[in-house]
């Protein structure tokens, strides 16, 4: 029994650690045509450690690689203006050979004996996406070039891509925070209840 209480007084505190640790982070991106085409907007993920360590998460749904939202802007093109979401997109094609500095620029950056974009990609980086069959929005046409209108509009590349700061820290527990600690109290009590069940049985 008491092997029992530890292990919930583990999971109990790794739950709490593991929520404690989530840190979304939101980018700002830019794909251009050189000109005054752009797709412009923001793309938030639940876990950017992708990025900061480097890894793959390639042809999957944006689920899969942790992403939680979009919100893209085309304007200027010859077809496909509007404004997309996650629900546009179909998957993502994400690879990144190695950790780049997200509070900077990211386009460009070092990682191994290549850079991050799309003259430098040396087939192990990518940062791209598949628009879902009913809709209008960019799809992937290279490694780090999407083209507008589902593919029939204006090639556009990634050049810009950089982590929005960080949130300053709630003053007050959030609801789900609270949620959190109620759940890591009822498995602690539940814990000390069998325990002096156990104690009294002797």
């Amino acid at each position: 029994m008491k092997r029992l209480v530890l292990a919930l007084l583990l999971v109990a505190g790794l739950m709490v650690a593991v929520a404690a640790n989530a840190s979304p982070v939101t980018f700002d991106v830019t794909w251009t045509d050189g000109g005054s085409v752009q797709a412009t907007g923001t793309i938030t993920f639940s876990d950017a450690s992708i990025f900061t360590t480097g890894g793959t998460c390639s042809n999957q749904p944006l689920a899969t690689c942790n992403i939680t939202a979009m919100n893209i802007t085309v304007s200027g093109a010859n077809a496909g203006n509007g404004t997309f979401n996650e629900s546009d997109f179909f998957d993502a094609f994400i690879r990144v050979g190695g950790p780049l500095n997200i509070n900077t620029n990211m386009v460009g950056q070092t990682v191994g004996v290549n850079t991050w974009d799309e003259s430098g990609g040396g087939g192990s980086n990518e940062f791209n996406f598949r628009n879902a069959p009913s809709s209008r929005a960019p799809r992937r046409s290279g490694a780090f070039i999407w083209t507008t209108d589902a593919g029939g509009g204006t090639p556009l590349t990634l050049t810009y891509m950089i982590a929005q700061a960080a949130p300053a820290p709630a003053a007050v527990p959030t609801l789900s925070e609270w949620a959190q600690l109620m759940l890591a109290l009822m498995v602690i009590g539940i814990a000390w209840h069998f325990h002096n069940k156990d104690q009294n049985s002797y």
